[in-house]
């Protein structure tokens, strides 16, 4: 529903109605700075001169113990 409304925003079939309820999803889906914010997410800092994240979580474990986990 959210792509198809904003979708409609921008070649002008949306009705503000629709703008509203689009706004809404974004803030739901954490689409925007203020859903982002509401759900507890932050951006990871990236370095802009390299381009580089700093190192993955060492929390993530692998797919395989996943699966096992998911398939017991």
């Amino acid at each position: 529903m959210y792509v198809r409304v904003v979708c409609d925003a921008l070649t002008g079939k949306v009705t503000a109605g629709l703008a509203q309820e689009a706004r809404h999803y974004a803030n739901s889906l954490g689409l925007s700075p203020e859903g982002m914010k509401s759900l507890g997410w932050e951006m990871e800092h990236v370095d802009m001169v390299t381009g580089v994240l700093p190192d993955e979580p060492a929390s993530v474990s692998p797919i395989d113990e996943r699966r096992a986990r998911l398939t017991a």
